[in-house]
């Protein structure tokens, strides 16, 4: 049963209609082709999209183009002159100079680029070329902004994987803790994972505070974390081989309360979530249609207290979110507490029933702190007492494979 609603969490997103008769302007959740602007934006548009929803203006279609693996070096020399001149007796001036070259290496990551083309045909194969796991820049506003991309080869209509980082933390690092590059590797996922900018103590973070909703000083730093992600998806989701109804956002802590903020502002691009540790409910939820949620929390972490309090940023507990989603996706018996039954060494909470199959569901660890579940080792600052390289993973009760299971039916 257990494994049942959690394939029904995603169903939703196959299927639709393949014209926009009667169909411009509006979005269609899980629909073949999409008949708002933001087909233009991230592809996807039906055949007769122009035709009929949008005939004041004509657009080229654009390949894009993968990096080079290259990266770009360029050197600076800079050149200091100190002079020290010594005054003697008999008016005799003894002068010296010393001549300091210093040298500066630069390593650029390489951009990405938009090709335009004059037809609407894409030639070539709709199968994903290998590509990474690799960082690559792109440009946002007045930024360049960093992340690690990799893509399946020989795939087609494959998944992406948004994954966000926590706080203080690199995509290296994340990556490396949480098995990430590995999974989708073995899964064929085309992964994404996009790296934070430092905050005003200088740690790493995304641009999300109370109840999902963003940062007044991030806005007035001019760091635009969303349009970090579209203009990231507006390149990449041009490439033929990525399915553009099959976008999902893994995150963990604040990462994860990011991806919350995703599903409310992109909920026509954000097919659904997996937050780790930092299950949210947006208020204002700016969310168009209902969103599929398979959340994981620690019933012991003392991060994000999954009963609530906490830090400023927190507050709401993991069922009061829960709860909230259900009532937005419309789920049966929403009204009601979310009763958690025990499997194990974890316990499940589940609505169902909800529209367009769009599931809530959390996985409560039990004994489990502010960690991922199947990391590859343990985190520091005492989160876990035991080695996490362990099959059977301490205080959580999932096993590597059961969590990576629950995952790939994201897929």
């Amino acid at each position: 049963m257990y494994r049942l609603l959690l394939v029904t969490t995603l169903s939703h997103v196959s299927g639709g209609e393949l014209s926009c008769s009667g169909r411009c302007h509006l979005l269609t959740p899980g629909a073949a082709c999409q008949c708002t602007s933001w087909c233009e934006d991230f592809g996807g548009c039906c055949e007769d999209y122009h035709f009929l929803c949008d005939n004041d203006r004509e657009t080229q279609p654009a390949v894009f183009t993968l990096p080079p693996k290259k990266f770009t070096t360029t050197a600076t020399t800079h050149t200091s002159v100190t002079t020290t001149t010594v005054t003697m007796t008999l008016t005799r001036t003894i002068s010296t100079t010393t001549v300091t070259t210093v040298t500066t290496v630069t390593t650029s990551l390489p951009l990405w680029k938009s090709v335009q083309i004059g037809s609407a045909v894409v030639k070539g194969s709709p199968k994903c070329q290998a590509f990474g796991p690799e960082k690559v820049q792109i440009q946002v506003g007045n930024q360049l902004r960093s992340m690690t991309l990799f893509l399946p080869e020989g795939v087609e209509k494959a998944p992406l994987w948004l994954a966000m980082h926590g706080t203080t933390n690199t995509v290296d690092y994340f990556l490396d803790y949480t098995g990430l590059r590995e999974f989708a590797k073995a899964n064929d996922i085309g992964l994404l994972a996009l790296q934070a900018l430092r905050n005003e103590e200088n740690e790493y973070q995304f641009d999300v505070g109370r109840h999902s909703q963003p940062l007044l000083w991030m806005e007035e730093a001019q760091i635009h974390d969303v349009l970090f992600v579209k203009e990231a998806l507006k390149h990449l989701l041009k490439l033929p081989c990525l399915s553009k109804r099959r976008v999902h956002c893994a995150g963990y802590s604040n990462g994860a309360r990011f991806c919350m903020r995703l599903a409310s502002e992109m909920s026509s691009v954000i097919a659904s979530v997996a937050p780790v540790s930092g299950l949210r409910y947006p208020q204002p939820n700016h969310a168009t249609r209902p969103i599929p949620i398979l959340a994981f929390h620690g019933d012991a972490d003392n991060i994000n207290p999954f009963g609530g309090q906490g830090a400023e940023y927190w507050h709401e507990s993991v069922p009061g979110a829960l709860q909230n989603w259900a009532k937005f996706n419309h789920c049966y018996r929403s009204s009601a507490t979310p009763k958690f039954l025990q499997e194990g060494v974890f316990s499940v909470a589940s609505y169902t029933g909800c529209k367009d199959n769009a599931t809530v569901q959390v996985m409560q660890m039990l004994g489990a702190g502010h960690q991922w579940p199947g990391a590859t080792f343990a985190i520091g600052g005492g989160l876990c007492e035991k080695s996490l390289r362990s099959r059977l993973y301490p205080h959580s009760g999932l096993q590597a494979d059961d969590f990576h299971w629950c995952l790939s039916l994201f897929v």
